[in-house]
């Protein structure tokens, strides 16, 4: 069996709109995932296994806890690289950024965009990556070379960290829709957009997002929406959802805001309100950082935008 798990986003300090004990909340939902795995299987994390990207706010004990974790993780545990775990500079950042000290000490693999051939359940299953780029170029999450692919891979299978929706969805932010994608793999699972999707078949590829683990932004989507990981049993070909059960109820962690409305919609509504709440207490953190804290899908120049505002109002 192959478990992919997506942006568990690990922190020391919780995300805005989280109360507190956020880091052993996720490290439990990881430590339910390692349970679900034997020596023989494989585990796949998508994407922003870190939250923070800045290396000084990851403590060296949360870095610990996760060397600790994956020590005792059985088989084989793959990464792809999210925005979350890079700088701005992207993947020359990584023997800086705290995923990077992981992959040094061999805690984890990092799946590469060249691809790997694993052996699970006695059949050959090719992975490929596609780490985070600032591109919607569709090629970029197709698989690079299927035809030099060797012979004896029962299964193609792409694992990307980037904004795919499913087909006919068109959100005010920049997307790639998983028609528009060459139908090279057999599956792809993806991380980076935290709702959940489902699994939608176009042409020949299925396309497998079952939302993120780490619940960040205060969105009605967090709110209501079951956490869960998929399983893919390389044998039946079958995909399976599996809902974590150490996933706490929402009113249990996300901070109750007097007069709020009920019915929030959408990540911009979020991302807004978390801004504003977050420079209303006094928050020492930075404007960059306070960016970097919401949910994934607000378009970059609406980001620019709000830094430029804030910046101009001497915030």
């Amino acid at each position: 069996m192959i478990l992919f798990i997506n942006d568990p986003h690990v922190a020391d300090r919780p995300p805005l709109g989280r109360v507190v004990g956020y880091a052993d909340q996720i490290m439990a939902k990881l430590e339910e995932c390692r349970s679900l795995v034997g020596p023989n299987d494989v585990t796949v994390i998508t994407g922003d296994l870190f939250h923070t990207k800045r290396p000084s706010f990851v403590s060296h004990a949360l870095v610990q806890r996760i060397l600790d974790l994956f020590d005792g993780w059985p088989g084989r545990i793959f990464t792809v690289l999210g925005n979350h775990d890079l700088s701005e500079a992207g993947v020359a950042s990584l023997p800086k950024q705290p995923i990077g000290v992981l992959l040094q000490a061999g805690a984890i693999e990092l799946l590469s965009e060249a691809g790997v051939i694993v052996k699970v359940q006695g059949k050959r299953a090719y992975l490929e990556a596609a780490h985070y780029s600032d591109t919607t170029d569709p090629k970029h999450f197709g698989l690079r070379d299927p035809a030099g692919i060797a012979d004896g891979v029962e299964v193609m299978i792409k694992v990307a960290h980037g904004p795919i929706l499913p087909p006919g969805l068109d959100p005010p932010f920049d997307h790639i829709n998983a028609d528009k994608i060459p139908p090279t793999a057999d599956f792809c699972f993806y991380g980076h957009i935290h709702d959940d999707h489902g699994t939608y078949k176009v042409d020949l590829c299925t396309y497998v997002n079952f939302g993120a683990v780490g619940r960040v932004a205060r969105t009605e989507s967090n709110r209501t929406r079951t956490v869960a990981v998929a399983m893919y049993d390389v044998e039946t070909g079958t995909v399976t959802r599996h809902e974590l059960q150490s996933v706490l109820p929402a009113d249990d962690v996300f901070i109750t805001v007097e007069g709020e409305e009920a019915a929030e919609d959408g990540d911009l509504k979020a991302y807004a309100r978390e801004l504003v709440h977050a420079l209303q207490r006094g928050s020492s953190t930075s404007i960059d950082d306070l960016l970097a804290e919401v949910s994934e899908g607000i378009d970059k120049d609406v980001k620019a935008g709000v830094v430029r505002y804030l910046n101009e109002a001497g915030l």
